[in-house]
């Protein structure tokens, strides 16, 4: 199990729940998560979240990444045009919250 404020993980059983509520995600959405959750603040470029999360498995470009945050933006944040969960690091990369 990972457990930030907002987020609690189960990494055994593929659950995320976001603020006590079921968060239903994809492979690539919860090991995006998963990433982010262990590494909070830490900031990571697009071409570290593609070797990271996809493992160079597949042809995956930097915009694949942007459309999977977003993706998982809109399934976490309260508002997914102003996320407090995952944010941006502009002209890097993004980066899950500091724990309070």
């Amino acid at each position: 199990m990972l457990q930030t404020r907002d987020v609690l993980l189960d990494l055994e059983k593929r659950v995320a729940l976001v603020r006590g509520e079921p968060a239903d995600l994809t492979r690539q959405e919860f090991d995006l998560l998963k990433l982010f959750v262990t590494r909070p603040g830490i900031v990571f470029s697009r071409t570290a979240l593609i070797t990271k999360v996809w493992g160079g498995d597949t042809y995956v470009t930097e915009r694949t990444v942007d459309a999977v945050v977003s993706r998982l933006r809109r399934k976490i944040e309260r508002d997914a045009q102003d996320p407090e969960l995952i944010l941006t690091a502009w002209g890097v990369g993004y980066k899950f919250v500091d724990v309070d």
